[in-house]
């Protein structure tokens, strides 16, 4: 699971790796830019069920990482509070209706399951192969 942090750079990308969207350097607010796109992500039950990755394709973030906006709730390896009882989900599901931003942020317990929340796999390249 990503760290919140890793999480955050992985959605909205970092001005020094990415073109910044204004003269600011403002961060993007979604991973493709700062205007939304439904074509680019699964929400708003538009397939009414989760997806395999890589089926939206233009939805990447700068990064190449897929189905990051939509699809599942991403679990988080962060606590929501000092407490250890909850833990932080980021991004949203494919059955949520688009707001602002896609970046919500909410919390669970780890025994909590649903088939709008998931977690991604992360493997580091080998250049030994």
């Amino acid at each position: 699971m990503f760290e919140i942090v890793r999480w955050e750079y992985e959605y909205h990308g970092h001005s020094s790796h990415a073109k910044p969207v204004t003269d600011a350097g403002l961060r993007q607010q979604f991973p493709w830019g700062q205007k939304f796109d439904s074509d680019n992500l699964n929400v708003n039950s538009k397939i009414n069920g989760t997806i395999a990755v890589g089926c939206f394709y233009h939805g990447r973030s700068i990064y190449g990482c897929e189905e990051i906006a939509g699809n599942v709730y991403e679990w988080c390896q962060d606590w929501y509070s000092d407490s250890s009882e909850f833990r932080i989900i980021r991004g949203w599901d494919w059955n949520t209706s688009y707001k602002d931003s896609l970046s919500d942020r909410g919390w669970m317990t780890p025994e909590s399951f649903s088939n709008t929340i998931g977690f991604r796999l992360v493997v580091s390249a080998n250049n030994n192969a």
